[in-house]
């Protein structure tokens, strides 16, 4: 049952990602969520290449405020990323 529970809410979480504006995927190795738009910020979490991410917008020095597909919300360097929108 808990299996069966856990494959539902990834797979309503990719829909949900599917619907968003804007989404981008990790390459490059393992890339850092930061809690702040900046590399020597407190590192949140590491995401794997190929982890979505939903872009919730962008700082002006090429960080991007993202929230990933645990929950998480923080800030991901662009130069990591492969952007697209839905129905690309």
């Amino acid at each position: 049952m808990r299996k069966t529970n856990k494959l539902l809410a990834a797979l309503t979480l990719l829909l949900a990602l599917a619907l968003a504006a804007d989404f981008a995927v990790v390459r490059g190795g393992r890339l850092n969520l930061r809690q702040y738009p900046s590399s020597s910020s407190q590192s949140l979490g590491k995401y794997n290449s190929g982890s979505w991410v939903d872009v919730q917008g962008q700082s002006a020095s090429g960080w991007y405020a993202v929230r990933t597909m645990d929950g998480k919300t923080g800030y991901m360097a662009g130069n990591y990323l492969t952007f697209a929108q839905s129905g690309s």
